[in-house]
């Protein structure tokens, strides 16, 4: 794929158990803009907005500790771009006295 992936995924230690990738897609030279363009990661996917190349993946699992999230994009040729994130979640638990 000749597109420019770019994927955002919160910058803080996150303590959920899930985020929302989110980010967009430049056309490129060969592309047929982002007509049935799909976004994946984690076993999470949505179509990329065939108007701006935007996508917004929610609740793709945390797992405790560095979590390393490969986003893929994947047009209707089957070419891919990827893109790879890593968020650390860390243990949220609280103490009671």
């Amino acid at each position: 794929m000749d597109n420019e992936l770019t994927a955002r995924v919160p910058t803080a230690a996150a303590t959920n158990l899930t985020i929302t990738v989110t980010g967009e897609v430049e056309p490129g030279a060969k592309s047929n803009k982002w007509y049935n363009t799909w976004a994946f990661c984690r076993g999470v996917s949505a179509r990329v907005n065939p108007e701006d190349g935007t996508f917004s993946l929610p609740s793709v699992p945390l797992y405790p500790g560095t979590n390393v999230l490969v986003v893929r994009l994947r047009d209707v040729s089957g070419n891919e771009a990827v893109q790879t994130r890593t968020v650390v979640r860390t243990n949220a638990l609280e103490t009671f006295e």
